[in-house]
C-alpha cells in the first residue's frame, strides 16, 4: 500500500471514528452518525476518545511523509493535530472544565436546530428523536462540570452569572419561540400532512 493509500485508509477511519464521537458535526452530511446522540460529553466519553487517538497516533507517526504532496502532508498534519488535542485535553484535565460561555453547550444545541432545514417526515421523525437525546447529552456535560468542581476546578464569576442567564432565558421561553420548534414549524406550514409535527416537538 503506498502512503497516499494509507492515509486515506487513516482518514476514513479517522472520520467513521469522528461522526460518531462528535456526532453533531456530521448530522447534516452524506454518512450521518448511526445514533440519534448530538453530543458526547461526559468524562469516559473523553477517556475514550483519548485513548483512540492514542492508537491512531501511533499510525500516523509511522506514515512515510516522503511519498505524500503537499497536501497530503497538511492533511495528515491537520489530523494528527486533532488527535494530539484529544489526549492532551484529557492528560491535562481540560475536559473537566468545559466551555460554558458562550460558546457552551446552549450554543452547540441552537447553532443545530437553526441550521436543521426538514424537507420529509423522516427528516422530522430523526430531528425528533434527536430532540429526545438533548436530556442525555447535557447530562454529560453536568457530569464532567461536577467532576471538576470536585477536582478544584472554578469559573469566574462573570461567566457562570452570563451561562446562568441564559439558561433562564430559554427555559422560560415559550415553546413556540423554541429555536428547537422552528424547523418543525416551517415543514408544518407546507401542508396538512405535516401539520401535527409542531405538536410533536412540544410533546
Amino acid at each position: 500500500m503506498s502512503s497516499a493509500e494509507a492515509l486515506q485508509t487513516l482518514a476514513d477511519r479517522y472520520w467513521d471514528f469522528r461522526r460518531e464521537e462528535f456526532p453533531i458535526e456530521a448530522v447534516h452530511t452524506d454518512t450521518p452518525p448511526s445514533s440519534n446522540d448530538l453530543f458526547r460529553e461526559a468524562p469516559e466519553d473523553y477517556e475514550r476518545r483519548s485513548r483512540w487517538a492514542a492508537d491512531m497516533l501511533v499510525e500516523f507517526d509511522a506514515l512515510d511523509l516522503a511519498g505524500l504532496t503537499r497536501a497530503q502532508r497538511a492533511t495528515h498534519g491537520l489530523m494528527r493535530d486533532e488527535l494530539a488535542a484529544m489526549v492532551e485535553i484529557v492528560a491535562c484535565r481540560g475536559h473537566l472544565r468545559p466551555s460554558i460561555y458562550p460558546l457552551g453547550p446552549d450554543f452547540t444545541l441552537g447553532y443545530w436546530a437553526s441550521s436543521t432545514n426538514l424537507n420529509s417526515l423522516d427528516d422530522a421523525d430523526r430531528y425528533l428523536a434527536r430532540l429526545g437525546h438533548i436530556p442525555a447529552a447535557l447530562e454529560g456535560v453536568r457530569r464532567s462540570l461536577i467532576l471538576g468542581v470536585e477536582q478544584g476546578f472554578r469559573y469566574p464569576k462573570l461567566v457562570v452569572e452570563r451561562a446562568n442567564g441564559i439558561a433562564r432565558a430559554q427555559a422560560g421561553r415559550a415553546a413556540d419561540d423554541s429555536q428547537f420548534l422552528a424547523p418543525l414549524s416551517r415543514l408544518s406550514a407546507r401542508g396538512a400532512a405535516f401539520a401535527d409535527l409542531v405538536a410533536r416537538g412540544r410533546n
